[in-house]
């Protein structure tokens, strides 16, 4: 803990530094500490595609997938060039009932996708 204390001295934006030291802080069950820091961790979460990328895999492993369209959405805006992000839009969309949508992310997924081997990976579900 004295270790992410003194990185967040050193640079008070350092993101690994700041969620990781409330993460301490809420599963030590020190709510007051974890509750100072809630709001900048939240703050650097929502520009991350990364998190929101994680919240649309959890919708979709939720069936919430409405939600998941517009959570992938979002990252693909953040990061138009990961891959990955055009992939999990592709399943979120297709799980969602828009084939033709996800045929297209799916299709730029593959696209920007490093090699052949992962390109071949991609496919939708029950595909």
């Amino acid at each position: 803990m004295f270790a992410y204390r003194t990185a967040l001295q050193l640079d008070p934006h350092q993101a690994v530094g700041l969620n990781n030291l409330y993460v301490i802080y809420s599963e030590d069950g020190d709510i007051e500490a974890a509750a100072e820091l809630q709001a900048r961790v939240e703050k650097i979460q929502r520009k991350n595609p990364w998190y929101i990328q994680s919240l649309a895999e959890t919708a979709i492993e939720e069936q919430r997938y409405p939600e998941a369209v517009t959570l992938a959405k979002q990252a693909v805006r953040m990061d138009g060039k990961e891959y990955r992000f055009h992939y999990t839009l592709a399943r979120s969309q297709y799980l969602a009932g828009k084939a033709i949508l996800a045929q297209e992310s799916l299709a730029r997924a593959r696209e920007l996708a490093p090699n052949t081997r992962t390109r071949n990976s991609l496919t939708l579900p029950g595909g």
